[in-house]
């Protein structure tokens, strides 16, 4: 703000910052002087900031310079502006609802945790300082409880190894599913996404909740939905650590471990059978526990109809086997697969891998869809939003509506942020982008957690790489001149990526390349076919008894050579 003896300017700066910090704006003020001079105060009210929204922002005249770069004062101005007194500016951003998302902002706010520096981590229960044991070595799951609540406590055999990261993991998780065990009964639930970068161990932060959540609620039934070649490592993680006999453990000598209390039920390829596999769902969905299951094994059976393979040369192949009992029988089969699948299905669904269900209109997004249960959670990596409509596909599943349908989510959020990121992008469109940016962000804080490996950073050491420069021995720096020479004269190595590939046989051991070069021979020998004869005239083809004149061979089939002596 600058001012003279005659006339007061003021900027305001409303751009964010890159980082889609809250969108900042500071009040309009004049200087001390100015005011006590020339600025008559307010009589009795402050005046009022109206609401404006922010197309009305966007559209309007008035040019928003940047805070490096002051306005210019207009010396010959002879227009006065009013002191306001200092106060929050409230932006109100349209989205064609009833409800306005407000962005609150204050210069002075100071960050409630590590998530507002580190944009990589955000969510609810990221500040790993407050993710640690207590003094006896307890991880308690339901911080900040009521009191008439009992505090939960995590299995002692994995409080032992688990990470800060993780146990803000499944606090996250427990705060979004369960919330409170007294109000847990009368809730119908809510949905999470839980985005930690590969390797951060998702796995086991979901076997640690499953513990919890079958142990101290009234629910009996989780199913958990994952690509067929991660199923087995489910099992194994279920077993390694909430083993069913814990005295036979290996976790029992490193202390006490406490055995899961509900059964593990794997439905894969091995059941081939629509009875074998309705088997493994009813018994589950009776006795309660854990079932897991892959993403095309749950579209098949939440279809209520048997699945038939396109045919092919060898005749047409059925999904499910053929099976002798009537058409009544299958379909009675189906209805209750049905009800323990999808309605009204399990008492928490997981899927781990989300982004496979990234489309909208695939296949199994549309099976996942007609889930009943409102308790869901997908296991994703660390979400890149290049698509924004990818991951309002995970977003919808887990919480239905909430971002309002694809059209509505594309014309608030994707639009305009895709518009702000082209090279050829107004300062307004940057804006834009920005403000929505920020909002997008906002709206997910609550029950998107996402951490990235900079968490690993404090507890694994320092990565060191080594470079040590060997020296061709004689025998090397001959055969590699040899070979340059021969490549350069005959050009029999057009390809530069394969010469290389040659000379690093020559660098690691001669032997290397010499045995690489006798198994092409041996393959180029197997590969070579012998020439046919040509047929003779009257010869018996394979399976035919021989003409007239011709003896057969002793046994089988008489081969080419054979006729010819």
């Amino acid at each position: 703000t600058t001012s003279s003896s005659s006339t007061t300017t003021a900027t305001t700066n409303l751009t964010p910052s890159v980082s889609i910090a809250p969108v900042k704006a500071s009040a309009l003020a004049a200087s001390n002087s100015a005011s006590s001079s020339t600025i008559p105060a307010p009589a009795s009210s402050p005046t009022i900031i109206p609401v404006r929204t922010f197309e009305e922002m966007v559209d309007s005249e008035e040019e928003l310079e940047p805070e490096d770069e002051p306005e210019d004062e207009d010396e010959d101005s002879e227009g006065e502006v009013i002191a306001l007194p200092e106060k929050k500016e409230i932006v109100t951003i349209d989205s064609s609802s009833d409800d306005d998302c407000i962005v609150l902002s204050d210069d002075d706010e100071e960050p409630e945790d590590e998530s507002d520096d580190d944009p990589q981590n955000s969510g609810l229960h990221v500040n790993d300082a407050y993710n640690v044991p207590d003094d006896q070595g307890r991880v308690v799951i339901n911080v900040g409880h009521a009191d008439g609540e009992e505090d939960i406590f995590l299995a002692p055999q994995i409080a032992r190894i688990i990470k800060p990261h993780q146990i803000g993991g499944v606090r996250f998780l427990f705060d979004n599913i369960i919330e409170s065990i007294e109000r847990y009964d009368s809730s119908t639930g809510f949905g999470c996404i839980l985005a930690h970068s590969m390797g951060l161990g998702k796995t086991l932060q979901l076997v640690c909740f499953c513990d919890i959540f079958l142990r101290h609620t009234s629910s009996k039934t989780v199913l958990i939905i994952m690509p067929i070649n991660t199923l087995q490592n489910w099992l194994n993680e279920f077993n390694t650590w909430l083993p069913e006999d814990a005295e036979h453990s290996p976790l029992r000598n490193h202390g006490d471990v406490r055995a899961r209390n509900f059964r593990i039920h794997i439905l894969n390829d091995s059941h081939k059978t629509l009875k074998s596999r309705s088997k493994v769902v009813l018994e589950w969905a009776k006795n309660g526990g854990v079932l897991l299951i892959g993403y095309e094994m749950y579209r098949l059976l939440s279809q209520k109809k048997m699945t038939k393979k396109k045919k092919k040369k060898k005749g047409a192949l059925m999904e499910l086997e053929e099976e002798k009992e009537s058409t009544e029988e299958q379909r009675n089969m189906f209805d209750d697969i049905h009800e323990a699948l999808v309605k009204p299905g399990p008492d928490l669904v997981v899927c781990d891998e989300g982004h496979r269900i990234k489309n909208s209109h695939a296949s199994i997004s549309v099976a996942l869809k007609q889930i009943k249960s409102k308790r869901r959670v997908v296991l994703t990596g660390y979400p890149l939003q290049n698509n924004l409509l990818e991951y309002w596909c995970m977003v919808d599943f887990v919480r239905p509506n909430y971002l309002g349908t694809k059209t509505e989510f594309s014309n608030m959020f994707e639009r305009p942020i895709q518009n702000g990121q082209c090279i050829d992008s107004t300062p307004q469109d940057i804006k834009l982008m920005r403000y929505r940016a920020h909002v997008l962000h906002s709206l997910l804080l609550g029950f998107v957690q996402r951490r990235s490996h900079s968490v690993l950073q404090t507890s694994l050491p320092q990565k060191e790489e080594y470079v040590l420069l060997i020296r061709m021995t004689e025998f090397q720096r001959k055969l590699y001149s040899v070979f340059m020479n021969e490549v350069v004269r005959t050009k029999a190595v057009p390809n530069p990526l394969k010469a290389f590939a040659v000379c690093c046989k020559i660098w690691n051991h001669p032997d290397v390349l010499y045995n690489f070069l006798k198994q092409s021979e041996r393959d180029l020998d197997l590969e070579l076919e012998e020439p046919e004869p040509p047929p003779v005239p009257g010869a018996a083809k394979p399976g035919e008894i021989p003409s007239t004149g011709i003896t057969p061979a002793t046994s089988g089939t008489a081969t080419p050579m054979e006729v010819d002596n």
